[in-house]
């Protein structure tokens, strides 16, 4: 099988035979700001039952669907991932958020929780979590008054800040809450 990931949209259109290639699609289309058809190649990939790349697809649909809004649909889908860590997590911030699902922090936080505690099992720490997935668990657990660990994943937050995802916006909304270096 070729290494669908280093193809570019234009390579990868020319390999829709398999659900790897429908999910890299997916993907390109995504990361071009084209959620739609992002959204598209992924349900595809998601619907060919028994292929290994249905998991990741859900949750990046899922992502794909919380990003344009529909909330309750991510939450569904996530929530449809037995066994996800990073869909355990982000079905856990959606339950701490609750703008359009139900809100209930305290699953929200047991969710988070136990994907960290997994996490913490399979690698031995939670180091390839993004500065942004910091951000989010260090949000949910300061919404909600524990804030020890709402520290230690700002601190991480902050650590792993860099030039590719949003970091603008998380330092400014750290400034709003008040929250600079945190020792």
């Amino acid at each position: 099988m070729e290494n669908y990931k280093d193809l570019n949209l234009q390579q990868l259109l020319s390999h829709q035979n398999d659900s790897a290639s429908w999910y890299w699609i997916g993907m390109a289309y995504w990361e071009g700001g084209d959620l739609e058809n992002g959204a598209n190649w992924l349900k595809k990939t998601m619907l060919d039952t028994g292929n290994e790349w249905a998991g990741k697809a859900t949750l990046n649909l899922g992502l794909i669907n919380e990003s344009m809004g529909n909330k309750d649909e991510a939450l569904r889908l996530f929530e449809s991932i037995t066994n996800g860590v990073l869909s355990r997590m982000n079905a856990g911030f959606l339950y701490c958020d609750g703008t359009e699902t139900k809100r209930d922090p305290a699953k929200g936080l047991r969710l988070i929780e136990e994907a960290l505690a997994q996490l913490i099992i399979d690698d031995g720490d939670d180091e390839y979590l993004s500065q942004h997935e910091c951000f989010r668990v260090g949000q949910a657990f300061y919404m909600n008054n524990v804030t020890e660990k709402a520290k230690e994943y700002f601190n991480k937050c902050i650590n792993r800040c860099n030039l590719n995802y949003r970091v603008d916006q998380q330092l400014a909304d750290l400034a709003r809450m008040g929250i600079q270096r945190l020792s």
